[in-house]
């Protein structure tokens, strides 16, 4: 008898947070677009909670990916409104997945969308060099190592063979890193 009510109570609590992380899945984009005025969102931490429990980052993708592609890139939006919702989307999925996993696949179709656009690269500059630069740029170029590209290019291996093209996975980045990658190593040259 304790058997079958440690079995439903363990059934129940899995639904609980599956049904809670959904929901929060569903308010995700809001809660990045929020981020900027909050960083230390509990609705992050308890998303990040259920995801630990239940496992729903395939979810998550799809969901976010969607919602990115039909409320951010569009014609309309301003490409600085893009870059800090990118910023803070960076952060964001950051705490709810330490292996970036799932913000490189969220990622790209931002990363596709802002090359795409003509002032991407000024609206970046503007934003580091205007009056009241944005802040998580600044922090992130003031924690950037000044040697960093002598030493990767020092301990610099080949990816292994079943790695894709595109796989970045186990790489950890910064947001500058991210945003650069936009245009890939062509912006390096500019």
């Amino acid at each position: 008898r304790d058997s079958i009510y440690i079995e439903w109570k363990a059934r129940l609590e899995f639904y609980v947070y599956e049904t809670f992380a959904e929901l929060r899945i569903e308010e995700l984009f809001d809660i990045i677009k929020a981020l900027v005025d909050n960083p230390n969102c509990p609705a992050l931490l308890d998303l990040k909670e259920c995801l630990n429990k239940t496992n729903q980052y395939e979810e998550l993708i799809e969901t976010l990916t969607s919602a990115v592609k039909k409320r951010l890139l569009v014609i309309g939006a301003e490409t600085s409104l893009v870059i800090k919702t990118y910023i803070s989307c960076i952060k964001a999925l950051r705490i709810l997945d330490p292996s970036e996993v799932t913000l490189f696949e969220v990622s790209k179709p931002i990363q596709q969308h802002l090359k795409t656009r003509s002032d991407t690269v000024r609206a970046i500059v503007e934003m580091i060099t205007q009056d009241q630069p944005d802040e998580d740029l600044l922090t992130e170029l003031a924690n950037q190592p000044e040697d960093s590209s002598d030493k990767q290019n020092k301990f610099w291996v080949p990816k292994p063979r079943t790695a894709g093209n595109n796989d970045q996975r186990n790489k950890k980045t910064d947001i500058v890193s991210m945003l650069v990658n936009i245009y890939g190593l062509s912006l390096i040259h500019i």
